[in-house]
């Protein structure tokens, strides 16, 4: 994609399937990056609540406005030089926070080994029957939408594009990998600190809700000073993440949904991007007091990228007969297939005929309705092959 100098995510499946295509297929990417963004500012609004002693509501419209300002007014520049700030205090602040509270190696192994206690298998680095459960589908359902769902994201793919050269775009982006690991340790260590900590004993609070663990033990269980550090690590990751996420959905909807007219002066679409981002990130707060669940909001802005945007970069970007036709068809028929199974976030039961147990899906369906609408846009192209004006009409 960087080879081919595109600007963003959507300019594939704009060239692919022509630009109106665009007007639907921008839909499922806005939305994940509004659920993406209003769990970021239920995670913010989280740690600024315990830095502050704030309600929650009152966190997330505050931590909201403080990276809708600095977006809006520095665009990509900007959100690029924070981030670059943020994630050296992430690092430095939790691995302090870690450090301060274990003192030693030896120690976060006996940590760990009383975790285990608690855990048993599923405290292991590995898939084992603790965390597998009674059906493997379902493992697997959520391991392939982390790996194919982390693909087509417009803010992963405004930086790649954005980068000097293909091959500065492909290192970084497995540098990148690396660094999301690393920095994953800290957060897995201190709540295993969190739940192998006798709170109670200590005089503390108790945790109250499993989202407040990390600012809580940072706040309770260090000195005022490592406190402060970590809390700022926290708030640092956590804007790191809402600041490209915010300009990223702006972005796609001033360079490929508004038409290509508007598009033709750069400082107008600068304008219209910094508008767009106050219109876009209002809504994500409304979102986020509404929802106030990071890890369901996550779940959502995930299955609707798997789902449905996956198929058609795959395609757009591999397949030479692939065309609006197809394209179309498989988007369909995968919503139809993922809405089937029903979401307790969005309020509504299942419809299609899937197995369950108490209530529970047993076969991987959204990995089903990912695999249906890629193998329906290679079929549906190559029995309409001369389709392709369908999207230019």
């Amino acid at each position: 994609m960087r080879l081919r100098n595109y600007t963003t995510m959507l300019d594939p499946l704009e060239e692919k399937f022509g630009r109106q295509s665009n007007l639907l297929f921008f839909i499922p990417a806005l939305l994940g990056d509004l659920f993406w963004t209003a769990a970021i500012l239920v995670a913010l609004g989280t740690t600024f609540g315990t830095i502050l002693g704030l309600g929650l509501n009152t966190s997330i419209i505050l931590s909201g406005l403080i990276v809708i300002a600095y977006t809006s007014v520095g665009g990509l520049w900007s959100v690029a030089v924070t981030d670059v700030i943020q994630l050296a205090i992430l690092f430095v602040g939790l691995t302090l926070v870690v450090w301060t509270i274990a003192g030693s190696w030896p120690y976060l192994g006996e940590i760990y080994d009383e975790y285990r206690l608690s855990f048993g298998q599923r405290a292991l680095l590995w898939p084992t029957m603790g965390v597998l459960g009674n059906s493997k589908a379902l493992w697997w359902d959520s391991a392939l939408l982390l790996i194919f769902g982390g693909i087509p994201w417009q803010v992963y793919f405004q930086r790649v594009l954005a980068s000097k050269d293909a091959n500065v775009a492909r290192n970084l982006s497995i540098l990148a990998g690396l660094v999301c690991l690393l920095a994953a340790l800290p957060p897995i260590l201190i709540g295993m600190i969190a739940h192998t900590t006798d709170l109670a004993a200590l005089g503390l609070p108790e945790i109250e809700d499993p989202s407040f663990v990390l600012p809580h033990v940072i706040k309770y269980l260090t000195n005022p000073v490592v406190a402060t550090i970590g809390l700022g690590a926290v708030a640092a990751a956590v804007m790191s993440s809402a600041d490209s996420s915010i300009l990223s959905s702006s972005s796609v909807i001033v360079w490929n949904v508004f038409p290509k007219a508007l598009n033709e002066s750069q400082l107008n679409s600068i304008k219209k991007i910094r508008y767009v981002i106050w219109i876009v990130r209002v809504c994500t707060m409304l979102i986020a007091l509404q929802v106030g669940s990071i890890y369901q909001l996550w779940v959502l802005c995930s299955d609707l990228i798997y789902c449905l945007l996956f198929p058609l970069l795959v395609t757009a970007l591999f397949d030479p007969k692939a065309n609006a036709a197809g394209a179309y068809a498989g988007f369909f028929v995968a919503l139809a297939l993922r809405l089937g199974g029903g979401d307790s976030l969005l309020g509504f039961d299942a419809f299609l005929p899937y197995p369950q147990v108490e209530g529970i899906i047993t076969i991987p369906f959204k990995t089903i309705a990912m695999l249906a609408g890629l193998s329906t846009i290679m079929l549906i192209s190559r029995i309409f092959p001369n389709k392709t004006a369908f999207a230019e009409h």
